[in-house]
């Protein structure tokens, strides 16, 4: 049970941190607009 907990949150930092990094590439892409925001649906992962 441990694990799988340990596991999820992992992998929820994971995608927080690609996040990120995709909304600071979008930055760089449109400097001219500034209020860009990734609004995409995050696929959520399947339970295992």
């Amino acid at each position: 049970m441990v694990k799988r907990a340990r596991e999820q949150a992992l992998r929820e930092r994971r995608e927080r941190k690609q996040q990120k990094k995709e909304a600071r590439a979008a930055e760089k892409l449109a400097p001219a607009n500034e209020s860009v925001e990734a609004d995409e649906p995050i696929e959520s992962p399947e339970p295992e």
